[in-house]
């Protein structure tokens, strides 16, 4: 409260009635009205308390007949509804309606809302203008002035749903504005507009003050309301279009050059998009409103308008001779990155698919490229020719020792280096292994569970088929050849060699992260983690990788080995046995980690039976961190000290501490001596 003044309490009932939907004639009482409510103030306090009766039955004696008699008996029970407050004091409280207040200070007339607990409309307005009936005691000094002013409680009536205010000088009546009356106020004014955004606000439950004349119930609700925001988008793209708009004034230019409506035709796109948004239907947006401003030929307008709405994704299902025009438009501005945004922010099946595939070969635009074929076309295969074809055309530059200039340029209007084309190339890797794991590239979002099925699939047959294969399937389908020269000989799985060959590293990467997919876990899917290896072994053994390329497929199977237990089981113990013998054998020092760790995966489930010989191999290799763990299971001293020594990669304090606790373990197993192996 204001501490300049003494607090001042009001109150008022909301007394118990029908409400207008109760069932005529209804037995129950109880469930036909409402219970009374009191609001009270005290100083700035407001506080809501509603009148329950709870009823009950009770047994009592009749003291005339001695018998017991049953009767209901109901108590009255009060509830804490609600409670706010307000930054002055409050003078006066009358209710509206059986849900709204309105509440008066010396400053202000407000409407309070006891569903939202909240003050939903102010007004401006000096309560202390107001009739006071004390104010006359305040002549012979019976009550201070302060105190008599803000006496003006009995000034303020409220009588179906209008307010009364007696002021000194006149009597004033006001009354809500409904939600209707607000729209009105904009449409008389010719702001159709901000009466849209209006009807859009009530529409999503956005819109300040109160919602008086809209039902309570928010599906007739919303279809009073969106019914009335359709008729004022067509009324208002007619009024737009009149030829009277041309001539009334509005929209002049400053320099006075005439009517310039620019503005006027933007914000009538973005007012209806945002309302079409909300109420979910677009058929006025792109039959009707479109066309209006295609046959008015400011298309162009309504395109780039709408574009902030598609890259938002608030909108992703346009219509297909929309989508193009958009399309269009940024291919005449040469602006391929905005033509990319837009294909990934819209529907596959709204996009002119012929156009969108020719636009992404010609402006290189592959992750897009991608979408459309898996998503809008669903071939899964598709990319993966697409980035072969890249992959050729960057060998053959290779093996030419040059860039490519346009003679050999598939896209001649296109400058292109190879280094974009390079760049796209190798997208084929990690294309590989999102699909193969059943994800979209490159969202890495999960596929639906058809396609997820399907991808793998086709891309597993495809990519490991034996010999080069036609795609797509059926009529128009053409041979996908890997040789770097016209008509060269194709060699047996010629998918996986070029990927191999291309870069060795970043394919068995792909398909590291491929084989945790447990779709390879069913052989029945036609293939399988084991076949996959088979296959690189046949195309290690025919000699045509290089040296690099073959230690890593040597390190990558035996990496995997320990993982999946079908190897272990179905691989011949010899093949395992070779594999080991390569890593170890590999004279490239700087691999020499990576394959000493490959060896220990190997070594954690096969069982070498020359062991002798191994430990020659990788002492020779340098294998010293698998020698120090055989030595020390099987107590060799000598052998584990000279595999500390020899290691030049430990520090010395590493190899002085090793010494030591050798020493100290060989004196402890031979009761204070050291054995001979250690004086060797």
């Amino acid at each position: 409260s204001n501490p300049a003044s003494k607090a001042r309490g009001t109150l008022a009932w909301y007394p118990s009635a029908q409400p207008l939907d109760a069932v005529p004639n209804s037995n129950s009482h109880h469930n036909s009205t409402t219970a009374p409510v009191l609001v009270f103030t005290w100083g700035c306090a407001l506080r809501l308390i509603r009148v329950d009766e709870s009823r009950s039955k009770e047994t009592t004696l009749n003291s005339r007949t001695g018998k017991q008699i049953e009767r209901e008996v109901g108590r009255i029970i009060f509830r804490d509804i609600g409670r706010s407050s307000t930054e002055n004091d409050i003078l006066a409280v009358q209710w509206l309606n059986v849900h709204q207040i309105a509440v008066l200070t010396d400053h202000t007339l407000q409407v309070f809302d006891i569903q939202a607990l909240n003050f939903i409309e102010s007004v401006s307005f000096n309560g202390l203008s107001l009739v006071s009936p004390s104010l006359a005691s305040t002549i012979n000094g019976a009550v201070s002035y302060v105190d008599s002013v803000g006496n003006v409680a009995h000034s303020i009536r409220v009588h179906k749903g209008k307010i009364f205010l007696l002021c000194r000088n006149e009597l004033r009546v006001g009354t809500l504005l409904t939600w209707a009356d607000r729209i009105l106020s904009f449409v008389e004014d010719g702001d159709f507009l901000s009466a849209i955004n209006l009807t859009r606000s009530y529409y999503v439950g956005e819109a300040p003050g109160n919602t008086n004349g809209l039902p309570d119930d928010p599906v007739p609700r919303r279809a009073i309301i969106g019914g009335k925001m359709k008729d004022l988008m067509l009324a208002s793209a007619r009024y737009t279009f009149s030829e009277d708009r041309m001539t009334d004034g509005t929209h002049v230019t400053p320099d006075g050059r005439g009517v310039d409506r620019t503005s006027l035709f933007e914000d009538l796109v973005t007012v209806s998009c945002r309302a079409s948004i909300a109420l979910d239907d677009y058929e006025f947006l792109f039959e009707d409103l479109f066309q209006r401003f295609d046959d008015a030929g400011i298309s162009k307008i309504f395109l780039r308008q709408l574009e902030p709405f598609v890259l938002n994704s608030d909108m992703r299902h346009i219509p297909p001779r929309v989508t193009q025009r958009l399309v269009t438009l940024h291919e005449e501005d040469n602006r391929p990155d905005r033509i990319e945004r837009i294909i990934w922010h819209i529907e596959p099946a709204c996009l002119d698919i012929n156009q969108t595939i020719h636009l992404c070969q010609r402006y290189h635009l592959y992750d897009a490229l991608i979408y459309i074929y898996t998503r809008a076309l669903h071939d899964f295969v598709a990319p993966v020719v697409e980035l072969l074809g890249l992959i050729k055309k960057v060998q053959q530059s290779r093996r030419s020792g040059f860039e490519l200039g346009n003679s050999h340029d598939p896209y001649p209007d296109t400058e292109v280096t190879m280094d974009p084309i390079i760049t796209n190339a190798y997208k084929i890797y990690p294309y590989l292994s999102t699909v193969l794991s059943g994800l979209s590239y490159p969202s890495e979002e999960p596929l639906q569970d058809d396609d997820a099925l399907r991808a793998r699939k086709d891309v597993y047959a495809f990519v490991f088929f034996g010999r080069s294969c036609a795609w797509p399937s059926g009529e128009g389908s053409r041979l996908v050849l890997t040789a770097d020269e016209e008509g060269g000989a194709e060699p047996t799985y010629p998918y996986v060699r070029q990927l191999l060959r291309f870069d060795a590293e970043s394919f068995l990467h792909s398909l590291d992260i491929a084989f945790e997919d447990t779709f390879l876990n069913d052989e029945a899917q036609g293939t399988s983690r084991l076949v996959i290896v088979r296959i690189l072994l046949e195309i290690m053994a025919a000699g045509d990788l290089s040296p690099a390329d073959s230690t890593l497929v040597n390190i990558f199977i035996a990496r995997n080995v320990p993982k999946y237990p079908q190897f272990f089981i179905l691989m011949p113990p010899s093949v395992l046995h070779d594999i080991l013998i390569r890593l170890a054998k590999d004279p490239d020092l700087d691999s020499r980690e990576d394959r000493q760790l490959a060896a220990e995966y190997l070594l954690s489930t096969y069982n070498p039976h020359d062991s002798e010989n191994i430990i020659h191999l990788f002492e020779a290799a340098g294998f010293y961190r698998i020698l120090r763990s055989w030595h020390r299971q099987e107590r060799r001293w000598g052998p584990l000290l000279s595999a500390y020594l020899d290691d030049h990669d430990l520090r010395p304090s590493e190899v002085l501490y090793s010494v030591d606790e050798i020493l100290t373990m060989n004196s402890r197993a031979n009761k204070g001596s050291l054995s001979p192996d250690i004086h060797a």
